[in-house]
């Protein structure tokens, strides 16, 4: 009997209880039967019936597969021809027929590998590839008009290169641009660990990444400085109680950039800072001014101090880490040093009075009696000790006694006091209540002082600042 149209494969789940298996295409010796579970060929263990038949037979195995494993029954016909027919010799019917369908068996084979494999429409030609020692550390892709070209692998170095397998089923390499990594046309979500390159999250490994889509992502390629803008912080709140050395940072998002300026997103932070040490490791001194630094080796997230607010001393092995100034602390004139206590939410910062810590009431910039309020005479407030050298607005306080008026100005021009259409720099009050007056108010920092006039007597506090992160 003649070998019909076959395929050389049969294909069954196992449920831990059956041991025998169908097959359904012919065989002319067991060794031309290849057995798979779950990929991996076994070779003994099992029975091969059918042996000679041409519509199939069964593999029965000694122990039944697990449940779920994957079974393939695999025809692979030995490649030979050992027939030696005799001149007036027997032309025997089973012995033809063995010869000329061992002959389909491999073309059916032969057939069913080129399903498996990629190759060109009717028409096309690929031609060759180059030979070894020209093609080693290449990427296999397709030039212009399709046609078989070489990349050498370093050109990927940095952006990664992704393999997609659409739905479809078809296959693509895709080279991404280092800023957007993991977006794919908005279609990837990180089921787990980081998502890496120069544009990294770290965090929860099991938030989903937003959608973005594939031009939107470009874009962030295009201008980092749309990044840098987009993400620079949110939900960044520090404090400090006045009363130990502990600093407390938290943000919902923060970016980081290394010292070459390549950024990194930190997310869900929550940081304590022993404000005892700077990052180098040296003691903080007191009533000085410590800018506070948040870092990542893209796994953990770090905090320390350091007087300088561009170019800090990281602590050892931190050299080149991505980093963001978070903020400031003072030290106090004890011998603790701790820092003077405080609340930041976002930029704004705002001292932490509370009679127990170092801070018992707003710090007093200025008090008494200076200048003159109906004359072109203001008296100087040095800053320096209330706010920090990057604060870019001050936030004031003054309070006057019975019958007394105060001006204060971000500058010491006067101005028209009294005049309604030259109005005093900020504000004016003369009051001659019992209760005296207080005005409060936010000036922009046009140089590391501002300045006063008050006859009657007052007080000028700092009641906090605003930082330019």
């Amino acid at each position: 009997m003649p070998i019909g149209e076959q395929s050389p494969i049969a294909s069954h789940t196992g449920n831990g209880v059956a041991t025998v298996f169908a097959y359904s295409f012919g065989v002319l010796a067991a060794a031309d039967i290849k057995v798979l579970v779950d990929g991996v060929e076994v070779t003994t263990g099992f029975t091969v019936s059918g042996v000679g038949s041409r519509t199939g037979g069964t593999v029965t195995f000694s122990v039944a597969p697990a449940n779920g494993a994957d079974i393939l029954i695999v025809r692979e016909v030995v490649r030979k021809r050992d027939t030696d027919y005799q001149y007036s010799g027997d032309l025997r019917e089973e012995v033809l027929d063995d010869d000329f369908d061992r002959i389909w068996m491999a073309l059916q084979e032969d057939g069913e590998l080129v399903q498996r494999g990629v190759r060109a429409p009717v028409g096309e030609t690929l031609g060759e590839l180059a030979a070894a020692a020209s093609r080693a550390n290449k990427v296999l892709t397709f030039g212009p008009g399709g046609a078989i070209a070489l990349v050498d692998i370093s050109a990927f170095s940095g952006g990664g290169v992704v393999e997609l397998v659409p739905a479809d089923g078809s296959i693509a390499l895709v080279k991404l641009t280092t800023a957007v990594q993991a977006l794919i046309n908005g279609a990837l979500q990180k089921s787990g660990g980081d998502m890496t390159g120069l544009f990294k999250l770290f965090g929860n490994a099991t938030d989903p990444l937003h959608p973005v889509p594939l031009q939107q992502a470009q874009d962030l390629i295009d201008d980092s400085a749309l990044v840098s803008s987009a993400l620079s912080f949110s939900s960044l709140a520090l404090s400090a109680t006045g009363t130990n050395a502990n600093v407390s940072i938290a943000a919902g998002e923060l970016l980081l950039r290394t010292p070459g300026g390549a950024p990194l997103l930190g997310r869900n932070l929550a940081l304590s800072l022993n404000a005892a040490t700077t990052g180098s490791g040296a003691a903080v001194a007191a009533n000085t001014w410590y800018a506070i630094w948040v870092d990542s080796d893209g796994v953990a997230a770090s905090a320390y101090l350091d007087p300088s607010a561009t170019s800090p001393t990281p602590p050892a092995g931190h050299n080149g880490y991505p980093r963001a100034r978070v903020g400031w602390i003072r030290t106090d004139g004890t011998a603790s040093k701790f820092p003077l206590g405080f609340t930041q939410t976002g930029r704004r910062v705002q001292y932490k009075v509370n009679v127990s810590s170092n801070v018992p009431n707003f710090p007093q910039m200025a008090s008494g009696t200076a200048g003159d309020t109906s004359a072109p005479a203001f008296a100087t407030i040095a800053v320096g000790n209330f706010v920090p050298p990057t604060a870019g607005v001050i936030d004031v306080l003054a309070r006057i006694g019975n019958a007394s008026s105060v001006i204060v100005a971000p500058n010491g021009q006067f101005g028209g006091v009294g005049s309604s259409a030259n109005p005093a720099p900020m504000s004016l009050i003369v009051n001659a209540t019992t209760y005296g007056g207080v005005i409060r108010s936010m000036l922009v920092l046009e140089s590391t002082n501002i300045y006063w006039a008050c006859v009657g007597g007052g007080v000028v506090c700092c009641v906090g600042w605003e930082d330019n992160l």
